[in-house]
């Protein structure tokens, strides 16, 4: 069986964007008022991407399991590679210096994606 028809990859991307849907329905039932207000738009801002990282971790792997996989260094998977990379670490990076009860879980959504991306970078 190829590598892109194994159900075990299918259900990690979908348990992966089920937990981040979770997240924003959380994020979006106010429960606590965080004091200095920028640390609260810091979380938003890691939540906004670690969900464009896991956005393009699904697009890739959707696009390559419909397209039949991708040659050695193709342009959009290492696009793909580079700006995912990026908003994980820049979602990490938010999650650390902002405050509330949305912010491990942005830090663990963020980890996750940045693993997943040099995992795939590995592979290249």
């Amino acid at each position: 069986m190829p590598l892109f028809l194994n159900p075990i990859p299918w259900l990690i991307f979908l348990l992966l964007c089920v937990y981040v849907i979770r997240q924003w329905v959380k994020w979006f039932r106010p429960r606590e008022v965080i004091t200095p207000k920028w640390r609260a738009v810091t979380t938003v801002a890691g939540v906004s991407f670690a969900t464009l990282s896991t956005g393009l971790s699904v697009f890739l792997f959707v696009h390559a399991a419909f397209t039949g996989g991708y040659p050695f260094y193709h342009p959009v998977e290492l696009f793909c590679i580079r700006f995912g990379s990026l908003t994980a670490l820049i979602g990490l990076v938010s999650a650390t210096v902002g405050k509330g009860k949305l912010r491990p879980h942005v830090a663990v959504v963020s980890t996750l994606n940045l693993l997943l991306w040099f995992l795939d970078a590995m592979w290249q």
